[in-house]
């Protein structure tokens, strides 16, 4: 059936829209009275033989959405759609309006010739309208999975035995009940990639079968501009073989006809879908927030939800949640939007860190989180469906999991600015005493490569920070164990440690962050107590620590987070009070100098974690705002602030 313009209609459901309805409850239990009910007793009977094509069942979990790919309706349409999770079908026999005659199969007692049942029953001899319906449970019980309702169905006529010419054979011609409109993507949204992105919209029955063929409510929606470039951002299209075009207010009839999906089109910008069905309600959703992610969406009352893309994504971890939360950063609106809370397939324990990477490919940003002895890795790869609580839920993959040793404690975790991808997990090791060891990876294709472990003569600390080399044929790594004067080195070529470096006569190192690839000097923060004074030091490894200079910072901060090296602006970033100051890294500790300052309206504390958005940091103020800032080429610029009671907050793009 060709898809009929209704301007008149109310919204499209097919977003991650946070619930406002509870989902996972049948949306009709039983079909109202016009399908028509009567008497079981039957005086005036024929024997009927009932055929019924079963879908086949596909399963959901872990099944892949290629969300870079433009979706396609089925090549040739279904007549019907039988849900494979069908158990009964109740029969109504209607003349003139009254029901004469009710009956129901239960599918056990039927022939099953592979998925197409031959079922034997009785109804009244004479012409009748015969409605079906459809339920998963035995006798006409559970969820209403299918009906012909609103097919207006023709009368049909059931001859006496032996009269009928070819006999009285049925088939169950109905439509498939939608109780969930879902788009597949896992969060609402998403980056400017310079690059197309789909999300293709899917209708499920009560037991989340996908729904391939009639509905018997039928879909329709549009999307209204918000900011940015609004339309040209995201919109609503059908793909069938007739080619693409706008479903704005078209109404979808048959989904083995037409495929729905949105259309993300790279500029930034925002839109609000809208989701609507006809006959029936249907719940609208998409992620991965079980039934909090849908709402009710009728035509008197549609569903609703905003999606937006920007430049960057802030991915939120609150310690011990396995949720999780986004932020869209629109660079050139500019705004920055409160994304929904998502979930990751297979789902999260109690994670405990967070940090962002490249990879080594030069193919995927990398989402990396500690949850308990995982290293969990999510690449930029494409989500997966899956069930649960009856629902259908879309998530980001974790793509790979590396499992430390049960003699391993993670402490921390470190994103490399040096080495795209490389990343270390800080631990404390009870077979090397309980003290601790930095155990390296390299991100490759959204997979994680152990590199190797390099052991410390101390017990590791929240405090403890690492720093390497990054110049051609330099393979030291330096750490300081956050609480004295001293500096220590490893070599990663063969484990050895250097000798250890007395950064100060006395006093107290920080924190220390590298230059850069390419570069091998080390700067660190701490407190001089020989001058005294705060000071930042930069020193060049290859010739020693008497090649050390220092400058002079007023603030006292110690927090181990509070300076951060940039690979794209090359600048050390040092948190001081309410200013962001800057100094280039690719400088000999001679020529070390302060090169520009941003100021902010209060106190900040140090930086969120990352590697994955050179050019774009994170700065917390250590207790519920995190401001993001942007080098522009000459300068760092402000993007905006979002409220965040913790550090956790990791940018991608």
């Amino acid at each position: 059936m060709r898809n009929a313009r209704a301007a008149a209609l109310s919204a499209a459901g097919m977003m991650f829209i946070a619930g406002c309805s509870g989902g996972g409850h049948s949306v009709g239990s039983a079909p109202p009275s016009g399908g028509g009910s009567g008497p079981s007793s039957l005086t005036n009977g024929a024997k009927v033989t009932v055929s019924i094509a079963v879908a086949q069942k596909t399963p959901m979990n872990g099944r892949r959405i290629n969300n870079k790919v433009r979706p396609q309706a089925a090549s040739k349409r279904a007549p019907a759609f039988i849900s494979p999770s069908t158990s009964s079908i109740a029969i109504s026999a209607v003349y003139n309006g009254a029901g004469v005659f009710t009956t129901t199969i239960n599918l056990s007692q039927c022939t099953d010739l592979y998925s197409i049942y031959q079922c034997s029953t009785s109804l009244p001899v004479g012409t009748y309208t015969l409605y079906t319906n459809l339920y998963d449970g035995p006798s006409a019980n559970g969820n209403w999975l299918g009906t012909n309702l609103y097919l207006s169905p023709a009368p049909q006529t059931i001859y006496a035995n032996g009269a009928a010419p070819y006999g009285n054979y049925l088939y169950a011609d109905v439509a498939g009940i939608a109780q969930y409109v879902f788009i597949a993507v896992p969060n609402n949204c998403t980056t400017t990639t310079g690059s197309s992105a789909y999300a293709p919209i899917y209708a499920f029955d009560a037991d989340a079968n996908e729904i391939v063929g009639p509905l018997a409510n039928p879909l329709t929606g549009y999307v209204s501009a918000g900011n940015g470039v609004g339309l040209g951002a995201v919109d609503l299209y059908e793909s069938s073989t007739y080619g693409v075009s706008s479903a704005d207010h078209n109404t979808i009839y048959d989904t083995s006809l037409y495929q729905l999906f949105v259309y993300e089109g790279g500029p930034e910008g925002s839109g609000v879908l809208y989701g609507a069905t006809y006959n029936l309600p249907a719940y609208f959703g998409s992620g991965s927030n079980g039934a909090a992610g849908f709402q009710l969406g009728s035509i008197a009352s549609p569903a609703f939800s905003q999606l937006t893309v920007g430049t960057y994504i802030a991915v939120a971890m609150t310690p011990g949640n396995p949720v999780l939360n986004a932020y869209d950063v629109q660079e050139s609106v500019p705004a920055i939007a409160s994304c929904n809370s998502f979930s990751v397939y297979p789902s999260l324990s109690s994670p405990a860190l967070l940090g962002t990477t490249g990879d080594s490919s030069g193919s995927n940003r990398n989402i990396i989180i500690i949850d308990g002895n995982n290293i969990d890795m999510m690449g930029s790869g494409n989500p997966v469906f899956y069930v649960a609580g009856g629902v259908p839920q879309a998530a980001f993959t974790i793509t790979s999991t590396y499992t430390l040793g049960s003699n391993e404690t993670p402490i921390n975790l470190f994103t490399s600015p040096d080495a795209v991808g490389r990343f270390f997990v800080i631990t404390n090791n009870s077979n090397n005493s309980g003290n601790g060891q930095a155990d390296q990876f390299l991100a490759t294709s959204a997979n994680t490569v152990y590199q190797g472990s390099y052991q410390f003569s101390f017990a590791a600390t929240t405090s403890t920070r690492i720093a390497g080399e990054g110049g051609p044929g330099q393979y030291a790594l330096y750490y300081s164990s956050g609480s004295n004067n001293l500096l220590y080195g490893v070599d990663r070529t063969n484990g050895n440690a250097y000798p250890t470096i007395t950064a100060f006569t006395s006093g107290t190192v920080y924190t220390l962050q590298p230059s850069g690839a390419g570069w091998n000097y080390i700067f660190f923060r701490g407190f001089d107590a020989s001058a005294p004074q705060y000071s930042l030091c930069e020193f060049d490894p290859t010739v020693g620590i008497g090649s050390k200079d220092c400058l002079y910072i007023s603030s006292s901060n110690s927090n181990p987070v509070s300076i951060r090296y940039d690979n794209l602006s090359g600048d050390v970033l040092v948190v001081n009070g309410t200013a962001m100051k800057e100094y280039y890294a690719h400088v000999p500790p001679v020529s070390l100098a302060q090169t520009g300052t941003y100021t902010f309206p209060a106190a900040q504390a140090r930086f969120v974690p990352g590697e994955a958005a050179p050019g774009f940091v994170g700065v917390y103020d250590g207790t519920s705002t995190t401001t993001f800032m942007q080098w522009n080429g000459s300068s760092w610029i402000s993007e905006g602030s979002v409220q965040w009671p913790n550090a956790w907050l990791a940018p991608l793009y």
